[in-house]
C-alpha cells in the first residue's frame, strides 16, 4: 500500500528532505473542506449580522415605548394608570424578544469558537429545540376537549416533546378557540420545564400578542418572569412579575408573583447580567 505523507514545502525544503509531497486526491479534499468552512463562516456571519439588526430594531422600540410612557406619566389623566398598564406588557413583550435574541447570538458566538457552527444552522429561525416529535393522525382525539386533555396528560406526565406537538396540533386546528391561548401557554410551559428559558420567552409572547384576552395571559407573564430570571436578567424579570401583580390575579398567582418576586430581588449580584 502506497504511503501518503503530507507536509509543507518550504519546510521540507529548509531541511533539505525530498519526498514530501500531497496527493492529489488529498489535495482536493482539503480544498472542498476549506471551501465548505468558508461557507459556514459566511453563513455565521450572515445570521449574526440579521440577528444583530434585530436587536437594534427591538432597542429602538423599547426607548419608544419608554418614551411614550414617560409622557403618559406627566399626564394629569383619568386613564393613565390604564395606559402604563398596557405599556407595562409591550415592555414586557419586548424585552422577551430582547433576551431571545441576546440568546441566539451567544450561541451563535459559542458555536463559532467551538468550531461547531453546523450545529447551529437554526439558530435564525426554527432550531432543533422548537421542533416537536411527529404525531400520527391516530395520537390525535377527534374532540377538541379529549384533544387539549391529552396534550396536558401528557405534560403532567413529562412528556413534554409529545404533550408540545399534541398543542401545537390544537393551535393548528382550532386557531379561534376559547382555549387556545391556554395551548399556546403549554408550548411555552413546556420549555421552560425542559430549562430552555429563551425559547420559552418567546412562547409565552406569543400568548400576550396574540391571545391578549385568554386567562392565561397572567400565567404566562408570570413564566416570562421566571424565564427572565433563569436568564439572569433580573430587571426584566421584576418589570414582567409587576405589571402580573398589576393585572390583580387570583390570590394563588398573587402568592406565588411575590414568592418569585421576593428571589428575584435578593438574587446576588454577581448572579445578575441586567
Amino acid at each position: 500500500m502506497m504511503q501518503v505523507r503530507v507536509c509543507a514545502l518550504a519546510f521540507g525544503a529548509l531541511l533539505g528532505l525530498s519526498g514530501c509531497w500531497v496527493s492529489k486526491f488529498e489535495g482536493e479534499q482539503m480544498q472542498k473542506a476549506g471551501q465548505a468552512r468558508d461557507q459556514r463562516i459566511s453563513k455565521l456571519e450572515e445570521r449574526t449580522r440579521g440577528d444583530h439588526r434585530q436587536l437594534d430594531e427591538k432597542v429602538v422600540q423599547l426607548e419608544e415605548v419608554l418614551e411614550r410612557a414617560t409622557k403618559i406619566l406627566q399626564r394629569d389623566s383619568a386613564d393613565t394608570g390604564a395606559q402604563i398598564s398596557n405599556f407595562q406588557e409591550q415592555l414586557a413583550m419586548l424585552q422577551g424578544e430582547v433576551a431571545e435574541i441576546q440568546h441566539k447570538l451567544e450561541a451563535l458566538r459559542m458555536g463559532a469558537a467551538a468550531g461547531e457552527t453546523g450545529a447551529l444552522g437554526g439558530a435564525a429561525g426554527a432550531t432543533p429545540q422548537t421542533q416537536a416529535p411527529s404525531l400520527q393522525e391516530s395520537d390525535i382525539p377527534e374532540r377538541p376537549t379529549d384533544h387539549f386533555d391529552a396534550a396536558l396528560d401528557d405534560f403532567r406526565a413529562e412528556r413534554y416533546g409529545r404533550s408540545r406537538a399534541l398543542f401545537l396540533e390544537y393551535i393548528s386546528r382550532y386557531p379561534n378557540h376559547a382555549r387556545t391561548g391556554e395551548a399556546q401557554y403549554w408550548v411555552a410551559a413546556s420549555y421552560l420545564q425542559e430549562n430552555k428559558p429563551a425559547t420559552a420567552l418567546g412562547e409565552y409572547r406569543k400568548v400576550i400578542s396574540k391571545y391578549p384576552k385568554s386567562t392565561a395571559v397572567n400565567v404566562a407573564l408570570y413564566g416570562m418572569g421566571d424565564a427572565f430570571y433563569r436568564l439572569h436578567a433580573c430587571t426584566d424579570a421584576k418589570t414582567a412579575l409587576e405589571t402580573l401583580l398589576k393585572r390583580k390575579p387570583d390570590r394563588r398567582l398573587v402568592k406565588r408573583t411575590n414568592e418569585l418576586l421576593r428571589t428575584v430581588r435578593r438574587a446576588p449580584r454577581q448572579y445578575c447580567t441586567s
